[in-house]
């Protein structure tokens, strides 16, 4: 059965944010999606003949939690928020996933780190784990704690406490959840390089992909045909070229129009 998607992207790159508090990236977040449905959304017609009770959608890129990267290079701090940050914002997601009906919020990816401590005199300090977690809510509820599975150099070199302290966890399964009877993946940055959804099926109606500077490659889609990609990939400030939508099979002349305002954008597509 078709159905309407209402689609609302951002391409923010988080850690050029020079506010790296929990709250202010939550409302900033929050005003982008009201940018998104309530400002731009009125201005982009409904399809004629689209189906009613549409799917409404959200994606933010890699990184939109991510500590400002200048400062934690010039301050030795690391870029990463701790576990109970990750707890604060994960929770703020799905609260939400449930403020709009038949809302798919992907809040872009959280680079947060769990602290080890040793358990004995003895024994050497173990490095502190960092994960880059994409969380994917719908009304409210979890539908999937995506780690990304490939590591591209999260942890920079320019910050001894992070490069020396801290190890990179890499994730073990592959992004593909069911939301509103359509089947979906979600990849972050370059685990769409190495072609991870691709090789888990090449079937989806939704293939998403939360990222900082990666393009999307043909060959990795792994959409049927009529399949959506839909992409957020972060941008330097005020640039928008980040929100993609492209239909399946995949080319640069298969991209859906997308209306942006400043860094937030917005289409509508009915899926067959």
């Amino acid at each position: 059965m078709a159905k309407l998607l209402n689609i609302g992207l951002y391409c923010k790159n988080g850690w050029m944010e020079n506010d790296d508090s929990v709250a202010h990236r939550l409302q900033d977040l929050s005003d982008a999606i009201d940018t998104a449905f309530d400002t731009i959304g009125p201005t982009v017609p409904v399809p004629v003949g689209a189906p009613a009770l549409p799917l409404n959608i959200f994606v933010a890129p890699e990184y939109l939690f991510k500590k400002n990267d200048h400062r934690c290079k010039t301050g030795n701090q690391i870029s990463s928020y701790t576990v109970d940050e990750k707890d604060q914002i994960l929770a703020a997601l799905g609260t939400l996933s449930a403020s709009r009906p038949n809302f798919l919020l992907i809040g872009g990816s959280v680079f947060w780190y769990e602290a080890l401590q040793k358990k004995h005199w003895w024994n050497k300090q173990p490095r502190d784990e960092v994960h880059n977690t994409v969380a994917v809510f719908h009304d409210g509820n979890l539908l999937l704690s995506y780690d990304k599975m490939n590591d591209c150099g999260e942890l920079s070199p320019e910050i001894p406490a992070e490069a020396k302290k801290q190890t990179f966890v890499r994730g073990l399964q592959h992004g593909l959840f069911t939301c509103d009877g359509l089947q979906c993946g979600v990849e972050t940055c370059l685990d769409h390089d190495k072609g991870e959804l691709h090789a888990a099926g090449t079937n989806l109606d939704i293939h998403f992909v939360a990222s900082n500077t990666v393009s999307v490659t043909a060959s990795k889609v792994a959409c049927g045909a009529g399949g959506l990609v839909i992409q957020a990939n972060a941008c330097p400030p005020r640039q928008a070229f980040g929100n993609n939508v492209y239909v399946h099979p995949f080319a640069w002349d298969s991209k859906h129009a997308v209306v942006n305002q400043g860094q937030v954008g917005f289409t509508r597509f009915v899926l067959p």
